[in-house]
């Protein structure tokens, strides 16, 4: 699955949902004001490259049960989670910017059959206007690279 070059404005739920898929790639687009996630990841690797994620009322980027996704020089803004790892999520996130959400960053364990919660590795990303930088359980970690 390749998306590029697409906009999805005023979605009523979640703009792009994902689920079980293999080697997408994601690239140059602008996902704002959905209902839901901006784009949310079950089960899945992906690639996701030079795109915008604004104004979306849970979270920019949600990954979780066991997905392993790559997000490098992306802007995500104006949510209410910017970027949540779950359920044994490795997130790897570089060269980007998080900005005026309520909660920058969100690693956690929501469903007992994963074991684990999320991870998400950092590097060079800057954050700003974040009413909470970043949370993690337990279960999980956020490192920077």
């Amino acid at each position: 699955l390749e998306i590029k070059n697409s906009k999805f404005l005023n979605s009523k739920a979640d703009a792009i949902d994902i689920d079980s898929s293999q080697n997408v790639k994601i690239q140059n687009i602008e996902i704002k004001n959905a209902g839901n996630d901006c784009l949310d990841f079950m089960q899945t690797t992906a690639v996701v490259y030079q795109s915008k994620f604004s104004s979306c009322k849970d979270k920019g980027i949600s990954i979780g049960e066991r997905s392993n996704i790559k997000i490098n020089k992306n802007k995500i803004d104006k949510s209410d989670i910017g970027v949540v790892s779950k359920d044994d999520s490795v997130v790897i996130l570089t060269d980007s910017f998080i900005l005026n959400n309520k909660l920058g960053l969100s690693a956690f364990k929501k469903n007992w059959r994963y074991g684990n919660g999320g991870k998400i590795q950092l590097k060079n990303v800057k954050f700003g206007n974040n009413d909470n930088k970043a949370k993690f359980d337990q279960y999980s970690n956020i490192d920077f690279l």
